[in-house]
């Protein structure tokens, strides 16, 4: 189980990506976090979309739908967010009662502020990083910086 930490904007997201692409499509499943940028250049959102493409959403925007869950000026969008990762989690830890020997490799970006809002999010990640299935492989990023979670998963056992 490997994290990738730093400070945003270092290539944490690049990184998992470009590994991602250079993967059998098969034996990997997960979803990334990328910025979107109006056009002037200014960040104003963050979507999610899974490895194989099937999957989007708005994990949060500037512009709404306006929501309790906020972080800066970015509107959390826990449901579209819970829609898109828990599918995908669940399946790799159903990987670990199941009878295949085959290696899979689960990556997700990221562990953060506005994923934590989320406590089955949290939960699922948890489980993934502590899997004692040798045939699940992890790869994911992690903020820098933060309390909870996003402190303790740098901790955990194995990772």
């Amino acid at each position: 189980r490997m994290l990738v930490t730093g400070s945003p904007g270092t290539g944490k997201t690049t990184l998992v990506t470009r590994v991602s692409k250079r993967l059998p499509a098969a034996s990997c499943s997960g979803f990334l976090c990328h910025e979107v940028r109006n056009a002037r250049g200014k960040r104003e959102a963050f979507d999610l979309i899974s490895l194989d493409g099937s999957l989007s959403g708005k994990l949060a925007s500037e512009h709404g739908p306006h929501t309790s869950q906020k972080v800066g000026k970015y509107f959390v969008q826990v449901e579209d967010l819970e829609r898109l990762s828990f599918p995908i989690l669940d399946a790799a830890l159903e990987l670990e009662g199941s009878s295949t020997d085959k290696p899979h490799v689960l990556i997700f970006d990221e562990i953060g502020k506005m994923e934590l809002f989320s406590e089955g999010f949290e939960d699922r990640i948890r489980r993934v990083l502590t899997s004692r299935n040798p045939n699940l492989h992890v790869l994911g990023t992690v903020a820098l910086n933060g309390q909870g979670f996003i402190k303790h998963s740098k901790q955990l056992k194995g990772v």
